[in-house]
């Protein structure tokens, strides 16, 4: 990798290829180096592009990884991953306006397993901003996308305890764990 880093001229795809795999290997330093000269080399390469903002992340840079995100977008409007990821990191900043405008995009571009995610984020969001009607909406949205995907089931488990439906909340928390059999947060989830 240093050698080529090294080059004048070096090959875009295979700089690319290469911070892939040290993403791989959590080298995330490293990839981030090979995926900027992977940028100077071929500027509109939105692949490069957005995993370098997923680097970003990955070393603690939520801004920059949204700068970097915003800019995949302003190249290719309908790229479903950089739009979940923003509204990701929109509710992580506690931004539920934010975050919603862009799950809600995800959500629309989106089919299958981007999708499903993208329903679960926005019930997530719903839920800290206090609508939890709306949070069990769109977790049951998720979950019937992706009945195999515990999290989204204990997520609904738990919009629907603060809604005082516990036999839902119950079931929800079965369906956890009959999926996750050593979840701690399902067991615990039962217990209560």
């Amino acid at each position: 990798a240093r050698k080529l880093l090294a080059e004048t001229q070096p090959n875009a795809d295979v700089l690319h290829e290469l911070a892939r795999q040290a993403r791989t290997f959590r080298a995330y330093a490293l990839a981030d180096e090979l995926l900027a000269r992977s940028l100077e080399t071929a500027r509109g390469r939105v692949d490069s592009l957005f995993l370098r903002a997923r680097t970003q992340s990955d070393l603690g840079d939520p801004a920059r990884a949204a700068e970097m995100y915003r800019q995949v977008l302003a190249a290719s409007p309908n790229h479903q991953k950089a739009t979940y990821n923003l509204g990701v990191l929109a509710r992580r900043a506690a931004d539920f306006p934010q975050a919603e405008r862009y799950l809600t995009q995800a959500a629309a571009i989106s089919s299958g397993r981007i999708k499903a995610k993208a329903l679960h984020q926005l019930g997530l969001t719903q839920g800290a901003a206090g609508r939890t009607d709306k949070a069990v909406q769109y977790l049951t949205e998720s979950v019937n996308l992706r009945p195999d995907a515990p999290r989204v089931w204990l997520d609904l488990g738990n919009a629907e305890w603060k809604r005082h439906r516990l036999d839902a909340a119950h079931a929800a928390f079965e369906k956890a764990l009959a999926l996750s059999k050593r979840s701690g947060d399902a067991h615990l989830a039962m217990g209560r």
